[in-house]
């Protein structure tokens, strides 16, 4: 999936300068990866929610945490959070 991103200089994806020869596509590219952590409201067994489908949008986010990470994620999960969430 990261040839396709590739929008400038060698091995580049032609799809890009269509999109900018046609005014959809006004600024270069940004590519970002990432490790997942966790998906908030998974499946233990699973890694996943039970719900979730091939095709199905997932948001990335990286925040700023002033408490440790490992405090965080109890409290962001927990049921009171499900009900803020949901």
């Amino acid at each position: 999936i990261q040839k396709f991103f590739v929008d400038t200089g060698p091995g580049a994806n032609p799809f890009w300068q269509e999109g900018r020869d046609a005014g959809w596509v006004g600024t270069d590219l940004t590519q970002l990866t990432y490790n997942l952590n966790f998906f908030r409201g998974a499946n233990p067994k699973t890694g996943y929610p039970d719900d979730w489908k091939k095709g199905s949008g997932v948001g990335l986010y990286t925040i700023g945490l002033k408490i440790p990470y490992e405090e965080w994620v109890p409290q962001f999960t927990s049921p009171e959070s499900d009900q803020l969430h949901d």
